[in-house]
């Protein structure tokens, strides 16, 4: 084999290894940036599973004032029947 033929065979290994190289940096921007869009839409549903624990703190502090508003027993907290008004407590 001559120094030619080693020379051309090394610059084709050399440049399909360049092109694969290429490739893979390219996947591995392509991964980042799906990474990052996941990271954004997971920043994005904690912060509504954080609203929605304020929100049930909040529905939890207006039921226990409505409770001590209307002195109602808990098992009835969620009765559809109508409030006895006459159990109201005068404000």
């Amino acid at each position: 084999m001559h120094l030619r033929d080693i020379n051309a065979i090394t610059s084709a290994q050399l440049y399909e290894l360049t092109m694969e190289k290429i490739e893979l940096k390219a996947k591995v921007r392509d991964l980042e940036f799906e990474n990052k869009k996941l990271e954004l839409e997971n920043l994005e549903l904690l912060n509504r599973i954080d609203d929605h624990y304020k929100l049930v703190e909040n529905l939890s502090t207006l039921l226990g004032k409505h409770r001590k508003l209307y002195q109602e027993p808990v098992e009835n907290l969620w009765s559809t029947e109508p409030i006895d008004r006459s159990k109201v407590r005068e404000q």
